[in-house]
């Protein structure tokens, strides 16, 4: 049962990156939605969407997303650093830093220089 579990996940993965392929970004995010509802710390799956929603200028789905995988995972330091992401690209620099901070709390300590770059350059001490 385990294994047809984890075919299925991988299967939806490498359609998802098919459908990018081809430039069919709605599938490709249902697809997406689909792995990060088995696994909602899935790195490739939570880049891939926000990728997709900032390529099309469309960073307020990007933020929403996030939220909504938040209110069920709220440790998800990815997903806060992703919704940090979108935030600062519209110009919302005080809510991507508590994002940004909250992703410090549960993500990797390597992620503080990429954190302190897209909020203020390499000068800003978080700690």
């Amino acid at each position: 049962m385990v294994s047809i579990a984890i075919k299925a996940f991988n299967r939806f993965f490498t359609i998802a990156g098919e459908f990018l392929g081809i430039f069919n970004k709605s599938l490709a995010l249902k697809c997406y939605d689909k792995v990060l509802n088995v696994d909602p710390y899935n790195y490739g799956a939570l880049k891939s969407i926000t990728g997709v929603y900032k390529k099309t200028g469309r960073c307020e789905e990007a933020i929403n997303y996030m939220s909504d995988l938040l209110e069920s995972n709220p440790d998800n330091g990815l997903a806060w650093h992703y919704k940090g992401v979108n935030l600062t690209k519209m110009g919302k620099k005080e809510d991507a830093e508590y994002c940004f901070r909250e992703a410090l709390k549960w993500y990797e300590k390597r992620l503080k220089k990429t954190i302190q770059m897209a909020l203020h350059g390499p000068t800003l001490e978080l700690f």
